[in-house]
C-alpha cells in the first residue's frame, strides 16, 4: 500500500512539472465560470483563470511551504535537544526553557509578527511555521541522546577522548537520525493544514498568488453556484496531507 501511494505521488509530482509550462492563471473576463474542458481541466473561476493552473501553482507553493518549515523544526530542534540531552545541567535547562516558552506562543502570533517585518512569502510562512515545530523536535531528539549517551560504544568514545562534538554528531545523532526522521510526516502534515489555514485568513501569501487555503476564502461565496472552485482545493489538502501521514507512518511500522 505504501509503495503504490509512492509512486502514485511520484506520478502526479512529474505530471505537474510536465503541465508546469504549460500554465496559465492569467485573467480573462470573457471565459468566467467555465465547465471542465481539454482547454480547463478543472474549468475556471469567476475571474476567468484556468483552475488546474491555480492549483498546481499552488501545490508548488504548499510544498515549499513544507520543505522549509519541516527543514527548520527538524534541523534545529535535533540540534538543540542533542545538545540540551549531552550536556544536561544549567545548559539543557536554558534550552528546554527557552523553546518551552517558543512553543506557548501561538503559530498565529508568530506568523504576524514574521510577515509584519519580512512580508507574506511562502519563505516567511514556513519559517513561522518551523518554529513553532522545533519544541517536538527538541524533546523527542533530548530523550533519544539522553538513552543513547549511556550505551557501551558511547562510554568507550569518552574513555578514548573523542571529541564531544564527534560523539554527538558522528555517533549518537547517525544512530538516532531513524527515529526522529518517523516524525516527518506528521510535521509535514500538520504544515499543510496550518499552511492552509494561515493563507485562509490572509496571513500566509499574498491573496494575488494562488494558495490552497487562500483559493477556499475566495470561492467560498461560490459553493452553490459551482462547488468544484471549493471541493477540488479540499481535495488536494487532503491528499498531500493524508499521504505525508500514511506514508511515514507505515516507515515508523
Amino acid at each position: 500500500m505504501t509503495k503504490k501511494l509512492i509512486f502514485i505521488n511520484i506520478f502526479l509530482v512529474i505530471i505537474l512539472l510536465i503541465f508546469s509550462s504549460k500554465l496559465n492563471a492569467d485573467i480573462n473576463l470573457d471565459s468566467v465560470f467555465l465547465g471542465f474542458s481539454k482547454e480547463n481541466f478543472f474549468g475556471t473561476d469567476d475571474l476567468g483563470r484556468d483552475v488546474f493552473s491555480l492549483i498546481i501553482i499552488g501545490g508548488f507553493r504548499t510544498l515549499e511551504v513544507v520543505v522549509i518549515a519541516t527543514s527548520l523544526s527538524f534541523l534545529v530542534g535535533s540540534f538543540l535537544g542533542m545538545i540540551a540531552g549531552y550536556f544536561e545541567g544549567n545548559i539543557g535547562t536554558i534550552i528546554k526553557s527557552t523553546v518551552d516558552l517558543m512553543m506557548v506562543v501561538p503559530t498565529l502570533i508568530v506568523a504576524l509578527i514574521i510577515t509584519s517585518i519580512f512580508g507574506i512569502t511562502p519563505i516567511t510562512a514556513g519559517i513561522s511555521l518551523g518554529i513553532f515545530g522545533i519544541g517536538n523536535y527538541m524533546n523527542q531528539s533530548e530523550a533519544l541522546t539522553k538513552a543513547e549517551k549511556n550505551r557501551d560504544y558511547i562510554l568507550a568514545s569518552k574513555l578514548l577522548r573523542v571529541p564531544w562534538y564527534v560523539v554527538l554528531f558522528r555517533r549518537i545523532f547517525v544512530n538516532t537520525l531513524a527515529r526522529l526522521l518517523v516524525n516527518l510526516g506528521n510535521t509535514a502534515s500538520g504544515v499543510i493544514l496550518q499552511y492552509s489555514a494561515l493563507t485562509f485568513i490572509g496571513l500566509g501569501s499574498d491573496y494575488t498568488k494562488p494558495d490552497w487555503g487562500a483559493m477556499l476564502y475566495q470561492y467560498r461565496i461560490y459553493l452553490v453556484r459551482k462547488p468544484s472552485l471549493i471541493i477540488i482545493p479540499t481535495l488536494c489538502i487532503l491528499w498531500v496531507s493524508l499521504s505525508f501521514n500514511l506514508i511515514f507512518d507505515k516507515r515508523e511500522n
